[in-house]
């Protein structure tokens, strides 16, 4: 029955703390889900935008699954010298709902980082901005769409950490998320 306006609204959580471990050969499953092939990246720098303090780079490269391509925004600092210690960002839940990431919103978040003398790597995840699917919510859920989409969001993570170890001005022993 659905509530009336003004009722609280009640969000499901989970208390993680509570849940017993899982035995080493079903964590083995688990973890190979995760697991792709380092297969050719096919990179390519599709443009590149300046400003005072930073280059911004569009790439695209290879997911690892499928035939879909990565996007991804790389910002290097312009007033340092590499090599960069990089982070890689996670954008908020927005980002479902925004089918352009074009102007990366919440910038403001994280332009400190790159103000620092850090590079930040920000992917388009399966999912989000304009690699729109299926995924209408950021709520966790048991559907196998669900499950599908994080397993996509750690594998794009790892190809853009393949992808900022192929470049020169980064730091490959110092990498942060």
């Amino acid at each position: 029955m659905a509530g009336k306006a003004g009722d609280p609204v009640m969000l499901q959580s989970r208390d993680l703390s509570r849940e017993e471990p899982v035995s080493d050969a079903l964590f083995r499953l688990y973890k190979s889900l995760y697991s792709y092939d380092k297969t050719p990246l096919h990179a390519v720098v599709e443009s590149v935008e300046e400003t005072d303090d930073w280059k911004r780079e569009k790439i695209t490269f290879a997911a690892a699954y499928g035939n879909e391509r990565v996007i991804a925004y790389l910002f290097l600092p312009k007033k340092w010298h590499p090599p960069f210690q990089a982070v890689v960002r996670f954008p908020g839940s927005d980002a479902i709902n925004i089918r352009s990431s074009a102007t990366l919103p919440g910038m403001n978040y994280f332009d400190f980082i790159i103000r620092s003398g850090r590079a930040v790597m920000f992917p388009v995840y399966k999912g989000t901005f304009e690699r729109d699917d299926d995924l209408k919510s950021d709520y966790p859920n048991t559907s196998s769409s669900w499950r599908d989409h994080v397993v996509a969001w750690s594998k794009d993570l790892g190809r853009s950490i393949d992808y900022l170890e192929t470049r020169p001005e980064i730091d490959r022993s110092k990498l942060a998320y």
